[in-house]
């Protein structure tokens, strides 16, 4: 998405499309890599989508951030929140949330079931592909959360009973405090981040 067209959607940042309200919600995100090269070259969006019947919540790549609050208060309680938990690091918490603070985000948006997203495809981090999906649920029973973790093209419908079966492979995995950043990728960043 360009600037440009950033600015007109935050102008008019709702869209309906038929009964569903489309907001655009500008996140919380350093654009990665380029972070260092292209400044302000990107934008990143989340978005909620209302219907008179439900919300919904769908995160993007972000960090955790106070508007989120904001935004569950302004459009929630949302049905399901679509929070991105994977591609982490304790290096970069700014550019994704990970899988504890999904859960958190999750309660600070006011949504009633949380369905990670951004933790089986692409490979960003150090983790395993299963790790999120794994530490997500264990932070939900632990917060009395509702965790949402349908097979790759099923369907999710709030009435009916969550999609929570296991459908991924048991792979080895590290609780949070067990996770480490390699020491030359921590001072890499850090010379990243101080440019930014």
């Amino acid at each position: 998405m360009t600037r440009a067209r950033a600015k007109r959607l935050a102008k008019r940042a709702r869209q309906a499309i038929g009964v569903i309200a489309v907001t655009l919600m500008l996140i919380a995100v350093i654009d990665g890599w380029k972070a260092a090269f292209s400044r302000d070259s990107t934008l990143w969006a989340g978005y909620a989508l209302v219907e008179p019947a439900h919300r919904v919540y769908f995160s993007g790549d972000t960090g955790l951030f106070s508007a989120m609050e904001e935004i569950g208060a302004m459009l929630g309680p949302f049905d399901v929140t679509m929070i991105d938990a994977g591609q982490y690091n304790a290096a970069w918490p700014d550019w994704h949330i990970g899988p504890e603070l999904a859960i958190r985000a999750q309660q600070m948006m006011r949504g009633k079931a949380l369905m990670p997203i951004h933790w089986g495809l692409v490979a960003l981090a150090y983790h395993g592909w299963t790790e999120p999906v794994e530490r997500v649920e264990v932070a939900a029973r632990s917060a009395n959360a509702t965790n949402l973790t349908p097979q790759p093209g099923q369907s999710v419908e709030p009435e009916r009973a969550p999609a929570t079966d296991r459908w991924w492979p048991r792979l080895p995995w590290k609780t949070a405090l067990g996770s480490e950043t390699p020491p030359a990728l921590v001072r890499s960043l850090s010379r990243i981040r101080s440019r930014v």
